[in-house]
């Protein structure tokens, strides 16, 4: 056995035992019911059982806010003032390209 096949094994192992963990899956590796309805969201396991969970007493408004968090990507959304300086950089290229004279 290799130890590419040693990682992909251990690594299969340990998501059914989340699966498991999660009630996603029963002990014989069938889909259960929460882990059906887990799939039809598209999200993380762990994150549409939170959801799941969350609908179940009544706090899906405020749990909400996690998967969100979690799906932004965050380098995007922080500014900073190199992003404004190739911002002018690229306005003044494009006004000047266009310019009728």
């Amino acid at each position: 056995m290799t130890l590419m096949t040693f990682v992909t094994v251990e690594s299969l192992q340990d998501a059914l035992k989340q699966l498991f963990l999660i009630d996603a899956i029963d002990e014989n590796g069938t889909i259960t019911r929460i882990g059906k309805t887990m799939s039809e969201l598209p999200l993380e396991p762990s994150l549409a059982r939170t959801l799941i969970e969350a609908n179940e007493y009544d706090c899906l408004t405020q749990a909400l806010t996690v998967p969100a968090m979690l799906s932004v990507e965050w380098m995007k959304m922080m500014k900073t003032d190199e992003d404004d300086e190739l911002r002018c950089k690229t306005e003044k290229i494009r006004h000047t390209r266009f310019e009728c004279v």
